[in-house]
Order: C-alpha cells, then sequence, then structure tokens
C-alpha cells in the first residue's frame, strides 16, 4: 500500500475545480495533511484566485497519480 506523506504531490480531480461544460479537470495537489489514523489527506491546490484545499480518501491517492518531481543538476 501506498504511503501518502507531507508535501507529496498527487495529480487528481478536486470537486471545487468544475470546467467549462461542468467537467472536472484533474489538478496537481500537495499534501498538506493527513488524518493520524490515516482516515484521510488533505491537498492544496493553487488557483488564479488563491490556494485551496479539499481532502481525500487515501485510497484516492496512489503511486499512479502521484507526481514525481524531477530534480535538475546543476
Amino acid at each position: 500500500m501506498n504511503k501518502v506523506e507531507l508535501n507529496q504531490h498527487y495529480r487528481v480531480k478536486p470537486a471545487f475545480a468544475k470546467g467549462e461544460g461542468g467537467t472536472v479537470p484533474s489538478m496537481t495537489g500537495k499534501v498538506v495533511y493527513v488524518h493520524p489514523r490515516g482516515r484521510y489527506a488533505v491537498l492544496e491546490f493553487m488557483g488564479p484566485h488563491g490556494p485551496a484545499r479539499e481532502s481525500f480518501e487515501l485510497s484516492k491517492l496512489t503511486e499512479k497519480n502521484r507526481v514525481i518531481e524531477k530534480r535538475v543538476s546543476k
């Protein structure tokens, strides 16, 4: 099972992000809170009007939709 940790990034479809025609676009959010008993996690998304947060069941946050940031070496 995937271990969700603070500051990880996931690409999900938040309910608040209704796009044109009522479609929900995928957005990348950063984990800012994980419930102590592993019930859910809160992701923060940056939008045009500032940050927004939404909670997700941990089963929705998998390795498939985790965003791994590539480090650029100098």
